[in-house]
């Protein structure tokens, strides 16, 4: 290259590309954030009695839980209700009173 008129525009449109390259980078840096938020360890409801549906209310209502509706299927048994405001479904087995599932979510078991 010869021409210096060129060379500089060149120059100039790395210098830009640079520029660019560095800010995308920069963009896409991960922060981590201040005071990471704790989910606190939630004590999930036992069935003391489960052969009728009022036993079943009455033991979550026990625990706390209020508007409490029960569902039998062939081998769960769908429970809803409140706990502090908030809703919750629970799913327990028909058979034995495990509980199985609560929102949607298999609860971590102790081992």
């Amino acid at each position: 290259m010869t021409n210096p008129i060129a060379s500089l525009k060149l120059g100039g449109a790395a210098a830009v590309l640079t520029a660019l390259m560095a800010t995308a980078s920069l963009a896409q840096t991960a922060v981590p954030t201040e005071g990471m938020t704790t989910m606190e360890e939630v004590q999930f409801p036992t069935l003391d009695g489960f052969a009728t549906d009022q036993e079943v209310i009455d033991s979550l209502s026990a625990q706390g839980y209020e508007n409490v509706v029960v569902l039998r299927g062939p081998e769960t048994l769908i429970v809803s209700g409140e706990r502090g405001g908030l809703p919750t479904e629970l799913i327990f087995s028909a058979t034995d009173g495990t509980l199985l599932m609560v929102d949607g979510i298999e609860p971590a078991t102790d081992g």
